[in-house]
């Protein structure tokens, strides 16, 4: 892999102490179908499943 995106595939930890283990993410797509405590949906983890299957 060329060195000059490798840095995306490694861990990272924000300021305020989130950790994430790539540096590639997916931003929401809609706010429309969240649950009544705004969480996440399960029709929105499907979707992201799918997404990152391809």
């Amino acid at each position: 892999m060329k060195s000059n995106v490798q840095h995306l595939f490694q861990d990272f930890t924000f300021k305020n102490g989130v950790h994430v283990r790539n540096r590639l993410t997916m931003a929401p797509m809609t706010t429309f179908s969240a649950d009544s405590n705004d969480y996440v949906s399960q029709e929105d983890l499907i979707i992201i499943k799918n997404a990152q299957m391809g």
